[in-house]
């Protein structure tokens, strides 16, 4: 058996049983949550509109984006709002990244940083879902009769340290939390219209704006 799929079947009998030994009433139950589980990490594609917010310094600053992603390994992501990034689109084939700036009179730099900070692997579930299941850390709950499941971000660093994935009884995303060394909360993302294996069309993942 695959390492990781191996990884994956240990961590979700061990989280039944804690879940089970939990006694947790309401519609998130232990029995549900291994097939909810399968189901997200096994996604072939899909698409959602995230709200995303950023603290630091303790000011906050909000974007909202549409994310698209195809396995193996194809994303878009295009800037919703603020106004001044709208349009600012990024498209990921696997192997590199473009960048469309629809305008031309935008400062093309600060354009470029505020993209890279919203298209980082660690905003994408796809990638929480790979460090859920190689990392040791890995745990989930129920709480509010919702599935809580947190894990170490492999490639992170003391800014980016750990994440936390909110569930519903439902197997819907909601929310994910991205938390520093110090356990501060430093970047959340609410989900919205999130749609699993959509039939996504693969023109939205073609190059056609500056590599990157």
């Amino acid at each position: 058996m695959d390492f990781h799929l191996l990884r994956l079947w240990i961590i979700i009998m061990a989280a039944a049983i804690s879940l089970t030994a939990s006694g947790c009433n309401g519609s998130a139950k232990a029995d549900n949550f291994s097939s909810i589980q399968k189901k997200l990490f096994e996604l072939k594609s899909f698409k959602c509109t995230v709200e995303m917010n950023i603290y630091n310094n303790k000011n906050t600053t909000r974007y909202v984006v549409s994310q698209y992603y195809l396995h193996p390994g194809k994303s878009r992501v295009e800037v919703v709002s603020p106004e001044y990034l709208k349009g600012l689109t990024a498209v990921s084939n696997g192997r590199y990244v473009a960048v469309v700036n629809p305008d031309a009179g935008a400062n093309n730099s600060y354009s470029a940083d505020n993209l890279a900070v919203l298209t980082g692997n660690n905003t994408f579930l796809t990638e929480f879902f790979s460090n859920y299941v190689k990392s040791e850390d890995s745990k989930v709950s129920i709480k509010n009769n919702k599935y809580v499941l947190s894990t170490i971000i492999s490639n992170g660093n003391a800014y980016m340290d750990r994440a936390t994935l909110i569930v519903n009884p439902a197997g819907q995303p909601e929310s994910l939390k991205i938390l520093d060394g110090k356990g501060e909360t430093k970047m959340t993302l609410i989900y919205k219209e999130f749609v699993a294996n959509p039939k996504l069309d693969i023109n939205l993942f073609e190059s056609r704006g500056s590599i990157i």
